[in-house]
Parts: C-alpha cells; sequence; structure tokens
C-alpha cells in the first residue's frame, strides 16, 4: 500500500558490521495525527491523496499529500466497525474498506463533495485484506472467520458479491493481485501458507497446493514486473520471497530477516526496493531487491509506535507509515540513487556555450567535473550545466560526476570539441579587386 516533505539526508552507516552507503531513506516532518488505531494506508492513482483506515474510531482519514507539510483534509468518513484494509480503484474515483466486525465493505466516493459512503457490500466472516483488480473490474476480499475470498463486482450500479466464496487455507489475512490480473496470492497465518487463485478460471479456483513460507504470514506483495511476491511472516521476523513464474510458484533464496513482527509490504514503482513495517520493534526494514539475493540495506527507519500500514506514493518519493499504537501516520522520504547524461555538443571559439547534463536522483544530485578538464573559458555549475565562451579550439576529455550520497556516485566520460568561427567560404568572397565583380 502506499510521502510529500523535505528531502532526505543522505547518510554512512557503520553499525554491527553493516558497513556501506545508507539508503538514505528519512523520515521527515513531524507525525500526521490521525484516527485512533490508524491500520491501513492507501494512495490515490495521481498521489495526490493518502487514505488512513483508524479501527478505532471506525473512520477513513484523508492527507493532502500535496500540502507542506502534509495535512489531513475534511471531516474523517465514516466508515463500519474495525476498519482494516483499505484499497482504491485505478481511477481514483472510488475508495474500499474492509470492515472486520462489521463482515462488509465500504465503498467511498471520492468525487463526492465531501467524500462519502454510498455502497456497503456484505462479505465474509470477519474480513481482513482486499485487493483491486488492474483494470478496477473485481475487489477482492480475504475473510479470516470462513476462510475465504469473496469477489465484489464493482462494475453493477452498485457493487455487489458474484459468485461463492473461494475457499483458501486458514485464517487469510492479506492478498494481492499480480499485475496482470491473473493470479491472487492469500497468506494464511493459520497454516503458514500462501494459496493461488487463478481469476482467468470460471469460476474462479485455487490452483496447486498451497505454498509454505514462514510462520504466521501476514502481508503480500508483488515486485512491480510480478515475477516475485513478497511474504512478511510475522511469526518468524522475516519475508519469503516467492519466484511467480515457476511451474509451480515456488520460494526461492533464504528468509530475509527483518524487524519483530512484520506486517505490511509496499514496492517503488521500480521495484528496486521494498519497505517492510516492522510491529514489534516500532520501525521499517528496507528491502534492496535487485541485491542477489535481496537483502536489507541500513538500520531500520524509526517510526511510531506499532506500525502497520504502509504504501509507497505513485511517483517512489515517499512512504507513508500508519503507526497503530500512536495514532499518527509517518512520512518517510525515499532516496534515489544518483544518474548522469548528456553529450555536449560542438562549441564555437569565442560564441557563448550552455549545455545542461541531465542529472536526476533524491536528494537533488551536485554535478562536478572529477578528471580533466572542460574547455578553457568554460564552467560547470552544481546543476550540471556548462556555460561560458570557449577560449581554446581542440578536443578536450573530462569526467562529469553526479553525487548525493545514495550509493555510488555516478561517472560520465565526456570528449567535446571546440572548433574555430567560420570566417565565409569561397562564394561569399568579394572579387570585384580582381575586375570580376560588377
Amino acid at each position: 500500500m502506499t510521502v510529500v516533505g523535505t528531502t532526505a539526508l543522505a547518510l554512512t552507516m557503520s553499525f554491527g558490521g553493516l558497513v556501506g552507503v545508507a539508503s538514505a531513506d528519512t523520515v521527515v516532518g513531524d507525525p500526521i495525527a490521525v484516527g485512533a488505531g490508524p491500520l491501513g494506508v492507501a494512495f490515490s492513482p495521481d498521489g495526490a491523496r493518502a487514505y488512513i483506515t483508524n479501527l478505532a474510531s471506525r473512520s477513513v482519514f484523508v492527507i493532502d499529500t500535496t500540502a507542506v507539510p502534509p495535512a489531513v483534509v475534511g471531516d474523517p468518513i465514516g466508515v463500519g466497525a474495525f476498519p482494516n484494509g483499505v484499497a482504491v480503484s485505478p481511477d481514483g474515483d472510488r475508495v474500499y474498506v474492509v470492515n472486520h466486525d462489521s463482515n462488509s465493505v465500504s465503498v467511498i466516493d471520492t468525487t463526492a463533495v465531501p467524500p462519502a459512503v454510498t455502497a456497503i457490500v456484505p462479505v465474509g466472516v470477519l474480513p481482513t485484506g482486499l485487493a483491486v483488480s488492474p483494470d478496477g473490474d473485481r475487489v477482492y476480499v480475504a475473510s479470516w472467520g470462513d476462510n475465504s475470498v469473496s469477489v465484489i463486482d464493482t462494475t453493477a450500479v452498485l457493487p455487489a458479491i458474484v459468485g461463492d466464496p473461494i475457499g483458501v487455507g486458514a485464517g487469510p489475512v492479506g492478498l494481492a493481485v499480480s499485475p496482470d490480473g491473473d493470479r491472487i496470492y492469500v497468506t494464511n497465518p493459520g497454516d503458514n501458507s500462501v494459496s493461488v487463485i487463478d481469476t482467468t478460471a470460471v469460476p474462479l479456483v485455487v490452483v496447486g497446493q498451497p505454498i509454505g513460507v514462514g510462520v504466521r504470514p501476514s502481508g503480500v506483495a508483488f515486485a512491480p514486473n510480478g515475477d516475485r511476491a513478497y511474504v512478511a511472516n510475522q511469526g518468524d521476523s522475516s519475508v519469503s520471497v516467492i519466484d511467480t513464474t515457476a511451474v509451480p510458484p515456488t520460494v526461492v533464496g533464504q528468509p530475509i530477516g527483518v524487524g519483530v513482527n512484520p506486517s505490511v509490504i509496499a514496492f517503488t514503482p521500480d521495484g528496486d526496493r521494498a519497505y517492510v513495517t516492522n510491529q514489534g520493534d516500532s520501525s521499517v526494514s528496507v528491502i534492496d531487491t535487485s541485491a542477489v539475493p535481496p537483502a536489507v540495506v541500513g538500520q531500520p527507519i524509526a517510526v511510531g509506535e506499532r506500525p502497520y500500514g504502509v504504501a509507497v506514493s505513485p511517483d517512489g518519493a515517499h512512504a507513508y507509515v500508519a503507526n497503530q499504537g500512536s495514532n499518527s501516520v509517518s512520512v518517510i522520504a525515499i532516496g534515489q540513487a544518483p544518474t548522469l547524461a548528456g553529450t555536449p555538443p560542438t562549441g564555437v571559439l569565442g560564441q557563448s556555450y550552455n549545455y545542461a547534463f541531465t542529472a536526476t536522483g533524491r536528494p537533488t544530485p551536485v554535478v562536478t567535473v572529477t578528471a580533466g578538464e572542460p574547455p578553457s573559458g568554460l564552467q560547470l555549475s552544481e546543476a550540471g550545466v556548462l556555460t561560458g565562451k570557449p577560449t581554446v579550439a581542440g578536443t578536450f576529455t573530462f569526467t562529469v560526476t553526479a553525487t548525493n550520497g545514495i550509493d555510488d556516485p555516478t561517472d560520465l566520460p565526456v570528449t567535446m570539441t571546440v572548433e574555430a568561427p567560420t570566417t565565409g567560404s569561397v562564394n561569399s568572397l568579394d572579387f570585384s579587386f580582381w575586375g570580376f565583380g560588377s
């Protein structure tokens, strides 16, 4: 599931044998006060709103993430008893909320002013998690009390259950839909397994044997490319990784040790990191999913008390964390390693020159010349803009480097030419001196 704020600072860490450049993911600003017992977090598709379920106050709070600092807007939206999971439709027009103790799902119309509940859909017994299909036509709900998954047809005038409940493992809690919409993965803490549902079958059906994972699996999330599913195991403080392309899907590698009682997982849009809330030690672990094997990077990020839900903003810049024990939401600024690109065009001796290299990253990288020298008369700004008037013709080689404290600096070798100005061609010369002109 899925921040806006001050730019993160880079830190170099050397604790307990863990040495290297930190991920530089930093909690920014003060915690945002919300309702009692916040659990779920979900972003609107444009990232401008974050929706927070509050189990003890039976409400949904809306945070304006574009405000500086981010702030709650409007009145709390009343929903059912013990609201837990929350998800937003792909078009952003609806928010779906699981009401654990009301055995229902509330449907919020976000286009209304103010947003309001427009439908309540009865589902299974003690529902906990839910997810929306990529096309928005279906909502899938895991019900802990009767070991089932219900399917809601959202295309109906009033959203309604379709088909019979799908039986899964013991005490299902979390579920996630694959990016292509063909599979649903459901965590079953009662038997330490994950069930796989084929959504292309008519009717929907569980396929294969349950996948054994860690102790008391809770949250599950797909990598954006769909090749892996990560499962948070509360009972043994680990994350299991499932290869979803294998036949049958299979856990790969060793469990990844994280904080105490991990609950929910959220990926960055590029899939390079996964954020895991740890209720038992009030922290968030960051997994580098591009590493072989995937591994936790840096130290756990301290947030509020008993964090549960987490969601990454659509632009990958922030993560919002619901702190159940402190009735607040923490905002984490996500660092991004620097990139640098560009090929300066040929300059002309004595003429003004202006060329901007393309540098990206969070925090914004500083660009410098780290080897060789640019043409005499040209200067490179920290923003990566090469300006001035060349005073010497020739070919010049130098290295430009972007640095922001996230991972290693990025180097770009550059070869640039400065030419003498063109004074004119033969056809433009004045031959009147020789009597050939008029």
